[in-house]
């Protein structure tokens, strides 16, 4: 998780629950597709 920039020990621990992947990602990943010049 450090590698991707999470740092935070208590943001890390809760990733120990799928749900929580389900609703962190998708964020980042339209993010991630948008500063590529994905709309």
């Amino acid at each position: 998780m450090r590698s991707l920039g999470i740092n935070d020990d208590n943001e890390i621990r809760r990733f120990t629950d799928p749900q929580y992947w389900i609703s962190y990602f998708p964020t980042h990943v339209k993010h991630d597709l948008e500063m590529m010049g994905l709309k």
